[in-house]
């Protein structure tokens, strides 16, 4: 059995990122990644980010993927535009520039996850990753995110 790690809070910073899980980190197919929510929004990359674990899964890393309040806020604003402007308060326009549209019913409808996450379905149609909602056990460890 590989190595257990757990990310949060990458809010669309790519670069970061790669360089922790693949320079520091020095990822492992044996390896259990589990992802804990809010890969979008703010950075500048959030597509990329995405992208990348998208990526990292096709190659047969072992990956778990949580939903952060990021990603709700942008399904809650997809669903209704009364939600919008607490996105855009939270950076959502930084996400929108990164999957370079202007409107968020612009996005490719392959990222798109309903009801639960719109992120995570198009890792999860691409890759398989197991859409774990907001919480995962593993062993006897309780990843979740805080708040929900």
């Amino acid at each position: 059995m590989g190595r257990l790690f757990a990310i949060s809070d990458i809010h669309g910073c790519f670069k970061p990122f790669y360089e922790l899980v693949v320079k520091e980190i020095d990822l492992k197919k044996e390896d259990r990644l589990i992802l804990l929510g809010d890969y979008i929004d703010r950075g500048e990359q959030s597509k990329e980010v995405i992208d990348f674990i998208i990526d990292l899964k096709k190659s047969g890393f072992n990956i778990t993927v949580l939903t952060g309040n990021h990603e709700q806020m942008l399904l809650d604003a997809y669903h209704d535009e009364m939600n919008e402007y607490l996105w855009f308060m939270n950076s959502g326009m930084a996400t929108l520039i990164s999957f370079g549209i202007e409107d968020l019913h612009e996005l490719e409808n392959t990222y798109l996850f309903m009801p639960a996450s719109m992120i995570m379905n198009r890792i999860h149609s691409l890759t398989g990753i197991p859409w774990c909602g907001n919480a995962v056990l593993f062993i006897k460890i309780l990843f979740c995110r805080e708040g929900q």
